[in-house]
């Protein structure tokens, strides 16, 4: 619940994304029903930013496919490109 509350009462990201200088990875489930896909297009603004969205997975990818995820971010941590996994 303070998570939630959190976020209520957070400034919006958008407009203070584009100041992240790392490169960033961000993981999405496709059938995320807690902050629904959609809420990812915010990310684009971090420069040197990958958007990977998992199919066939929610909130949680990590637990839900522990596998591709796991992939996605060894790939992303060697410096390969994660899309042509």
């Amino acid at each position: 619940m303070s998570t939630l509350l959190g976020m209520r009462y957070s400034q919006p990201l958008r407009g203070r994304l584009s100041g992240v200088i790392a490169p960033t990875l961000v993981l999405w489930g496709d059938g995320d029903r807690m902050i629904p896909v959609q809420y990812a297009k915010d990310f684009r603004e971090i420069p040197n930013s990958e958007l990977v969205v998992i199919k066939d997975c929610g909130h949680t990818p990590y637990v839900e496919k522990p596998l591709t995820f796991n992939r996605i971010v060894i790939k992303f941590l060697a410096g390969k490109d994660v899309l042509e996994a």
